[in-house]
């Protein structure tokens, strides 16, 4: 049994990256800055929710390489489901469990009691990964909406899920064209979050899976295009991704940095196109630039540790967030025992991070890997010829890279 998960080295990296955005936004932002320099930290790290956009694209790239690689396969369906099942569900539900089972025992009429009852009330909806849209359609994603205590931010994973129920047909279907409609999909979803945002509100454009398809579909462009094209396809790719979308997200940063909080009307427009992108680029980089400074970044060894548990974090740092309350030990609580305000920050980013990893070391060693070790039952089964993928391994191995 291997005692950490096995992946793209490089792109073990830059998913390591991914998460530290996530955990550095959610641990830091607490306080309304009061000097400058507290406003410019907060414009910085106010940017980390698009790791998960990140994340998204890194998720399409490896989704789709896999199905495409198994496509006319008798086990197509069979394989990628039975392996989807048993890498997400089981710490999913067990952090369920530890909303449904474990909070209401020591919570029971406590301060928690409202939001313990809220939960349970829209019980199924976290059961059937549907709570993006319950939050969407709900137009709360605060502390008292239908989500409470932290749990809003498994909308992502409701994201995923949804994608993953749809997209092994979708590449079955598309044939040789899986690239073209790709494509499309990136375009349609800036029209469908337009959409959104009209009908459902910002909540719809922010958290419903086909508002949010971009990402994911530039992802499968690239697993396409590397596998039809080669390296070369992707490099001719990386400076309009980088260099435009860059650029512009730069400009705009520096110009208006308070339309990345979430609450303007850029983000859930052009503002996730132009993430998205920018982040196809960063992840194409990482592969065929063996020179490069993305390559670096993702070969960087305690981005890739990190990286490697990165599902544990996601899930853990929520649970944690939620014990640092309960101890007091966020910011609010140590602002008012006389903390200075950036201090008490601090004290609760470092915690948590701490704590998060912890946990999720110690889930990954206990209970993530002796069930993924299942998959040797379930192995990917290639449809296409052993040349065609020993082509494919050359294409990355060559660029410093292996296909796991």
């Amino acid at each position: 049994m291997n005692s950490r998960p096995t992946r793209l080295p490089a792109l073990d990296g830059i998913r390591g990256l991914a998460i530290l955005m996530v955990l550095v936004y959610h641990f830091s932002l607490r306080l309304e800055p009061s000097t400058i320099a507290q406003t410019v930290f907060r414009h910085t790290t106010g940017i980390g929710w698009a790791g998960v956009d990140l994340f998204f694209v890194l998720s399409g790239f490896l989704i789709t390489g896999n199905l495409y690689d198994s496509r006319g396969s008798a086990t197509y369906y069979r394989t990628f489901y039975a392996r989807r099942v048993l890498r997400i569900f089981p710490l999913y539900y067990l952090y369920l469990a530890v909303y449904y089972v474990v909070l209401p025992l020591l919570y029971e009429g406590g301060s928690l009691a409202h939001a313990i009852t809220t939960l349970q009330r829209h019980r199924w909806w976290f059961w059937t990964y549907t709570s993006n849209v319950l939050v969407a359609w709900s137009g709360d994603a605060g502390p008292t909406g239908p989500a409470p205590m932290y749990t809003g931010a498994m909308w992502s994973l409701a994201v995923e899920e949804q994608f993953y129920l749809v997209w092994p047909l979708f590449v079955s279907l598309a044939g040789r064209y899986l690239a073209r409609w790709c494509v499309t999909i990136v375009v349609a979803t800036l029209l469908i979050r337009l959409a959104a945002l009209l009908l459902v509100g910002r909540l719809g454009a922010e958290l419903l899976m086909p508002a949010r398809m971009d990402s994911l579909a530039l992802g499968a462009w690239l697993a396409v295009t590397l596998r039809e094209r080669g390296a070369a396809g992707l490099r001719r790719f990386i400076p309009r991704a980088l260099g435009i979308s860059g650029s512009a997200l730069a400009v705009i940063w520096a110009a208006q940095p308070t339309w990345f909080d979430m609450t303007s009307s850029f983000v859930p427009t052009i503002g996730f196109s132009l993430i998205a992108v920018f982040f196809a680029g960063v992840v194409a980089a990482s592969l065929v630039r063996p020179d490069g400074i993305w390559r670096r970044i993702g070969e960087t060894r305690w981005l890739r540790w990190l990286g490697a548990y990165a599902y544990g974090l996601y899930i853990w740092h929520n649970p944690v967030r939620l014990l640092l309350d309960a101890l007091r030990l966020n910011p609010e609580s140590l602002v008012g025992a006389g903390v200075n305000g950036f201090v008490a920050v601090t004290i609760f980013g470092f915690s948590g991070i701490g704590l998060s990893i912890a946990c999720a070391v110690l889930s990954w060693h206990t209970f993530e890997a002796p069930i993924l070790n299942l998959k040797r039952f379930v192995p990917y089964a290639s449809a296409r010829s052993q040349q065609a993928m020993l082509n494919d391994q050359r294409v990355l191995v060559a660029n410093g890279a292996n296909l796991v």
